[in-house]
């Protein structure tokens, strides 16, 4: 689940480091930026950011 990424800013940032290689990190980049967009997509949906 992309959301579990954004838990802590903290956990973000590890997972990103984690990579193994350029590709791997433009990957993992990329699933965080999606996780946050669904986050705020799932917020907005639900009133929260209102």
């Amino acid at each position: 689940m992309l959301l579990a990424l954004i838990e802590t800013p903290e956990a973000m940032e590890a997972y990103v480091l984690r990579a193994q290689g350029q590709d791997d990190a433009n990957r993992r980049a990329h699933r965080c930026i999606e996780a946050v967009q669904e986050g705020s997509r799932l917020a907005t949906g639900r009133g929260w950011l209102s």
